[in-house]
């Protein structure tokens, strides 16, 4: 239940609510013996410190969820686990974090977890100059989050293929595509994507874009 409360919190913006809650779960867990669920309760903690922008804290507990994940057998877990530490790792990292929590991903047939791996491999192949690839993973990553209803996902895999195609010259495309970011942060109430989705919108060419108030 803190588990299930904290991600209750973060998705609703209550963020020292969220961390109190998985950070007690955590140690429920632990003391528990139930290492599988501690091994969760560790990637939620990550990932709130990885918006938190805590980046040191949060590879930190996606380690020690990855560890544990593997130490129970727990795929799921380490498709978690791995595709946070590829969000928290080095570049030169990133995409062998990834990678893996794809392949785990898809083993186990998790098309959320999917989603969130294909949306950091966009990003690490934009960094490496390879346009095409990442559109092709951010693509999937928006299509896998619109299918299992995840609308704060696909806004987020939204403005990072927005940001790809501005970059490749499609702007065009670049635009509807922010502008159906600003439109999902909207819908969830999230000021602070909102924000993001308004700012990539205004870097587009004045002739190519409509700032909606």
């Amino acid at each position: 239940m803190a588990r299930l409360l904290g991600f209750i919190h973060a998705r609703g913006g209550s963020h020292d609510e969220a961390l109190t809650h998985h950070r007690h779960a955590v140690e429920l867990y632990r003391a528990a013996g139930d290492r599988c669920g501690e091994a969760r309760a560790l990637v939620g903690l990550g990932d709130l410190h990885y918006h938190a922008g805590r980046r040191a804290e949060s590879a930190a507990d996606f380690q020690r969820g990855l560890d544990l994940a593997q130490a129970v057998g727990d795929r799921w877990g380490e498709a978690l686990a791995a595709v946070g530490l590829g969000f928290t790792a080095a570049p030169r990292h990133a995409r062998r974090h990834l990678e893996h929590g794809l392949a785990h991903a898809r083993a186990t047939g998790d098309r959320w977890a999917e989603s969130m791996a294909l949306t950091g491999l966009g990003t690490v192949h934009h960094a490496d100059g390879d346009p095409a690839e990442a559109a092709n993973c951010l693509h999937q990553a928006v299509t896998l989050a619109q299918e299992v209803g995840d609308r704060w996902w696909e806004r987020k895999a939204t403005t990072a293929l927005g940001r790809v195609c501005a970059a490749a010259g499609h702007h065009g495309e670049a635009v509807l595509l922010h502008e159906r970011a600003v439109q999902l942060a909207r819908d969830l109430a999230d000021e602070a994507a909102e924000a993001e989705a308004l700012a990539a919108l205004a870097e587009m060419p004045v002739r190519h874009r409509e700032i909606h108030a």
